[in-house]
């Protein structure tokens, strides 16, 4: 076996009755775990493996090669790093990043007060629920029954906890399912039906197979979410935790995909031009084929900042209405209106701008269209050239991505924006109609057949 590889539970069972350990807790931890059985007695109860580097596992992680739902990490382990900036502090942060696992820290005692120091600062501050100590000093019995009493209390209550295991095997099975239907095809085939482009948009490959994945999985066993309530109601609620979950969910960071991103704009990007903050609604097929179809012209809609600071904002929505009016509104989704205001303006909520979550308010109607000039790379296109060249996030000077609206959210903001835009009016019915519509819904539920 090479002690560079991922050693497995026979590995370790090896290890442990034919060599000689320098650390006898961490062997008879290892041994511990390893001699638990189901209640059937032969089958044991958790696939253990090991690194003999805390700096492999991110290598492991990149790879993709497996993912823990538990991890024991050695504090002392003695020259933790490969290199510069690998020391035990960096290397944990880097794997509380990298996957969702309960990361036992192991260490004698006398260590705890500095790890607990480590723990403290703010880069650690969203993992801290992740994160629990584990004694060296106390018997390997004691370490065992924290361990799974830890693990048991996660499972009842932790959503990644609970179904990651479950989850990345279905997603597994699923993409296999798609990449032996795309098999059957040669890949000139594969670009002649989907009608791609050597230099088309990678996107149309993505949105195809993102799709057939979303299906698969969607008809696949998906685990139970109706979990135990475990007496919650009443709880308070955990606003930053709150903001966290649906801030993911509604936009697509850029941040994740920076060494891979096309620099493409897109319809729903939203981005910041000198401090102020816009959503892009031209159409992506105009945007493909920019200079073409649009004459340089791109339509964006202010982000209005939802702040006491933003005075104008203020004015715009109480030239009609009271203060007080608005105050009492309840929106019930993305589009919903808010009372008061004519139909059209919204709330984009919890957009993250550096650390924190920001509101904003868009008002339809203040749509706007910019003029970007032409840069001196398509003005060295030949003409046939430039009809198919896609506007760039290089070309938009001045302009940087903060992300995109994402589905099944961006394409109702979008209906709505222009349904605003162009929606026609209809006369109003005189009270007399009003009132004779009401007589008529009144007999007939008030009629029984």
């Amino acid at each position: 076996m090479r002690d560079t590889d991922l050693l497995n539970s026979s590995n370790l069972a090896y290890l442990i009755a034919k060599e000689q350990w320098t650390d006898e807790v961490v062997k008879n931890l290892i041994k511990t775990l390893l001699d638990e059985k189901e209640e059937d007695q032969v089958s044991h109860k958790w696939e253990v493996y090991g690194l003999t580097n805390p700096s492999l596992l991110i290598n492991s992680l990149k790879d993709g090669l497996i993912r823990f739902d538990i991890i024991v990490y050695d504090w002392d382990y003695p020259g933790v790093g490969l290199g510069a900036g690998t020391n035990s502090e960096d290397i944990l942060l880097q794997i509380l990043k990298s996957t969702f696992c309960l990361i036992f820290i192991f260490s004698g005692a006398d260590k705890q007060d500095e790890i607990t120091a480590v723990l403290g600062k703010p880069e650690f501050k969203e993992f801290e629920k992740r994160l629990h100590f584990l004694d060296k000093t106390k018997n390997e019995e004691e370490q065992s029954n924290a361990l799974i009493t830890k693990a048991k209390e996660l499972y009842d209550g932790n959503f990644s906890f609970r179904f990651a295991g479950r989850l990345r095997r279905m997603t597994m099975q699923v993409m296999d399912g798609v990449l032996s239907d795309l098999g059957r095809a040669t890949l000139n085939e594969l670009k002649n039906y989907l009608n791609m482009e050597d230099s088309g948009d990678k996107r149309d490959l993505v949105d195809f197979v993102a799709e057939r994945f979303r299906s698969g999985l969607t008809t696949s066993e998906l685990p139970n979410l109706d979990v135990p309530n475990q007496g919650q109601q009443g709880a308070a609620v955990d606003k930053e935790l709150l903001k966290r979950i649906w801030s993911y969910r509604l936009y697509l960071p850029c941040e994740s995909a920076i060494g891979d991103f096309d620099g493409m704009v897109r319809r729903g990007d939203i981005v910041e031009i000198e401090s102020k903050h816009f959503m892009v609604v031209s159409a992506d097929c105009d945007l493909a084929r920019f200079w073409h179809k649009n004459l340089g012209l791109i339509n964006v809609l202010p982000l209005n900042a939802l702040e006491v600071s933003n005075s104008k904002l203020k004015e715009m929505l109480t030239i009609c209405v009271n203060d007080d009016n608005l105050k009492q509104h309840r929106i019930k989704h993305l589009t919903g209106n808010i009372d008061g205001l004519p139909e059209g303006p919204f709330i984009l909520p919890f957009l993250k701008l550096g650390s924190d979550y920001k509101n904003f308010v868009v008002v339809p109607k203040e749509i706007k269209t910019l003029s970007i000039p032409i840069p001196q790379i398509v003005k060295d296109m030949t003409l046939k050239e430039r009809k198919n060249t896609p506007l760039k996030y290089a070309s938009w000077t001045g302009t940087v991505k903060m992300c995109s609206l994402s589905e099944p959210f961006l394409t109702p903001v979008m209906q709505h924006i222009f349904s605003v835009l162009g929606g026609y009016g209809v006369p109003d019915y005189p009270s007399s109609m009003k009132e004779l519509f009401d007589t008529m819904l009144n007999n007939f539920f008030s009629t029984t057949g």
